[in-house]
């Protein structure tokens, strides 16, 4: 009875203050959230292993370009500074 009278009790749920959201949950009306369980990067990892099992994908690591040209018809130049190589892609 004591510690009742010295120490307030907890506030009923219905008296409990709710969380101001403000207009997030306006925001957010119609919009498609995902969450991924080991992060945002096992989508870029998939994306990585999807392409190197692919037999017309080449992935070059820390290579340095010297130059992008965008081509006519969406199709992108990249020149590699060191082996003075070229590549076409087409973007799609």
């Amino acid at each position: 009875m004591v510690r009742g009278v010295l120490v307030p009790g907890r506030k009923p749920k219905a008296e409990e203050e709710e969380y101001e959201l403000g207009r997030t949950l306006e925001m957010m009306d119609g919009v498609a959230v995902y969450s991924f369980r080991n992060g945002m990067e096992s989508l870029t990892k998939a994306l990585e292993d999807h392409l190197r099992s692919a037999p017309n994908v080449n992935i070059l690591v820390d290579t340095k370009i010297s130059k992008i040209k965008m081509l006519e018809n969406q199709f992108l130049e990249v020149r590699n500074l060191i082996l003075s190589s070229n590549w076409v892609l087409h973007i799609c």
